[in-house]
């Protein structure tokens, strides 16, 4: 009898461990999302910056193109 209440007592122990390792990880899993969420924005805006400067940089192109040869 005492072994069965040993066992019982170690699937508890086991149980309430896995269980408070579990909210750990979804919080870490929360947190991961966010900050890919994070770099996804800052990705997007690096992206768009760049995009910019490309156009800025052909608009002085060609309009450097007119003046020279105009």
């Amino acid at each position: 009898m005492l072994r069965d209440t040993d066992d019982h007592s170690s699937l508890a122990a086991a149980i309430m461990s896995l269980s408070a390792e579990a909210a750990l990880l979804k919080d870490r899993v929360q947190l991961l999302q966010q900050e890919l969420e994070h770099v996804d924005t800052r990705i997007a805006s690096v992206s768009n910056s760049l995009r910019e400067l490309s156009r800025s940089v052909e608009d002085e192109s060609i309009h450097g193109e007119f003046a020279q040869n105009g």
